[in-house]
C-alpha cells in the first residue's frame, strides 16, 4: 500500500476507482438474480463508495469522469433509497413483535405488508435502471479510467505531489467538516444535522478504507468511524420511520373510518375484522412510542461519546465526565495520520492500535 501512497494521484485514484467499479458491477449482478436479500444493501454501499471516491479525487480524475457519469450514478443511488428504507424499517418492526400486544401486532403486520410491497417495487425499479443505465456508464468509466496523461515539468521544482499527500489533504478537510457538523447537533430532534454528519463520517471512512490493508494506523480510525456511522445511521432510520409512521397512521385511520361508514350506510354491520378488534392504529402508535424510545437511547450514546458542550437528551450518559471522548480520540488519530501523510513518508513499520508511524522530516 505504501507503493500506492507514493504513486501519482492520477494513477492511484484510478486504480481505486476501478476496483470499486468492479464491486458495483458484482453487487448489481447479485441484485439481478433476485435471490439475495443483502444484494440491494450491498449495491447501495458499493455505489456510495464509488461516488465518494469520484468526489474526493475530482481533480486527478479530471478528463475521465464526466458530469453525465456522476449524474447517472447519483440517480442510481437515489433509486435504491425507498427499497432500502423499507428493508431497514421492516427489520426493526419485526424485532419489536415481543414488545407488542396481540392487538397491537395487527398494526405491525399491516405496516409490514406495506413495506414488503414498497421493497419489491423499489427493487424492480433499480433492476430496470441497471439495464438502462449502469451497463453503459460502467463501460465508459472502465475505458476512461484505464488511461491518463500527466504533465511533468523538468524546470524549476522537480518534485511531484504523491497520492499520500492528496489523501492527507482530503482527510484533513473531511475531518474538519465532520467535527463542524457534529457540533451542530444539539438535540435528538436535529434530524437534518444528524443526516449531514452521517454523510460526512461516511466520506472520511471511504476515503481511508482503501489504504487500510497495509497501513495499520488506519484501522483504529475506521473502527471509531464505523461506530459513529452506526449511531448516526440508526438515528436517521428512527427519524425516517417517525415521518413514515405519521403518514401511515393517517392512512390507517382513514381506511378505518371508511370501513365503519360503509358498514353504517349498508346496514350490514361491521366486518369480521372490525368486530374482532382488528385495528392497525393502536399498533402503529405503539411502534411510534418504541421508536421514540430508541431514538432517545441512541442520542444519549451519541451525546456521551461524540458531542461536546451543554446538556444532552437521554439521561446521565449525556452528561458523563468523558463526554466527547470518542470524538477527541478520532480527531487526534486523524490529525496524526494527516501529519505523517502531508510531511512525507517512508515505508512505515507496523503501527500500534493508537498511533501512526513517525513522519520523515
Amino acid at each position: 500500500m505504501t507503493s500506492l501512497l507514493t504513486r501519482p494521484p492520477e494513477e492511484a485514484s484510478r486504480l481505486i476507482a476501478l476496483t470499486l467499479l468492479v464491486r458495483v458491477e458484482a453487487a448489481a449482478e447479485r441484485l439481478r438474480d433476485g435471490d439475495d436479500d443483502e444484494a440491494l444493501h450491498d449495491f447501495r454501499v458499493a455505489l456510495r463508495r464509488l461516488r465518494s471516491v469520484l468526489r474526493a479525487y475530482r481533480e486527478p480524475l479530471r478528463g475521465s469522469v464526466k458530469k453525465r457519469h456522476r449524474r447517472s450514478l447519483r440517480d442510481l443511488a437515489r433509486a435504491t433509497g425507498p427499497g432500502r428504507d423499507a428493508e431497514v424499517a421492516a427489520a426493526w418492526i419485526g424485532a419489536q413483535r415481543d414488545a407488542l400486544s396481540e392487538e397491537q401486532r395487527h398494526g405491525a403486520e399491516w405496516l409490514m405488508q406495506r413495506y414488503a410491497a414498497r421493497r419489491g417495487h423499489g427493487r424492480d425499479e433499480v433492476v430496470q435502471r441497471l439495464d438502462d443505465e449502469l451497463e453503459a456508464v460502467a463501460g465508459e468509466l472502465r475505458q476512461a479510467l484505464g488511461v491518463y496523461t500527466r504533465q511533468v515539468r523538468l524546470e524549476g521544482e522537480a518534485r511531484q505531489d504523491s497520492f499520500g499527500e492528496l489523501v492527507g489533504c482530503e482527510a484533513r478537510r473531511d475531518l474538519e467538516r465532520l467535527l463542524e457538523l457534529l457540533a451542530a447537533i444539539e438535540t435528538a430532534q436535529d434530524g437534518e444535522a444528524v443526516h449531514r454528519a452521517r454523510l460526512a463520517a461516511k466520506r472520511l471512512r471511504y476515503l481511508l478504507e482503501p489504504l487500510a490493508p497495509s497501513l495499520a494506523a488506519i484501522e483504529p480510525i475506521l473502527v471509531r468511524l464505523r461506530r459513529l456511522q452506526d449511531l448516526l445511521g440508526e438515528l436517521n432510520d428512527a427519524r425516517v420511520l417517525t415521518a413514515d409512521l405519521a403518514s401511515v397512521v393517517e392512512t390507517a385511520a382513514r381506511e378505518r373510518a371508511r370501513t365503519l361508514f360503509a358498514a353504517a350506510v349498508s346496514g350490514e354491520g361491521e366486518t369480521p375484522e372490525a368486530r374482532d378488534g382488528w385495528e392497525p392504529v393502536q399498533g402503529l402508535l405503539r411502534l411510534a412510542q418504541r421508536n421514540r424510545e430508541r431514538r432517545d437511547v441512541l442520542f444519549a450514546e451519541l451525546a456521551a461519546g461524540w458531542l461536546g458542550g451543554g446538556e444532552g437528551e437521554g439521561g446521565e450518559a449525556a452528561g458523563a465526565p468523558d463526554r466527547g471522548e470518542e470524538r477527541r480520540r478520532l480527531a487526534a488519530a486523524v490529525v496524526d495520520l494527516v501529519g505523517w501523510l502531508e510531511v512525507g513518508f517512508s515505508p512505515p513499520p507496523p503501527a500500534s492500535a493508537e498511533s501512526v508511524p513517525e513522519p520523515v522530516r
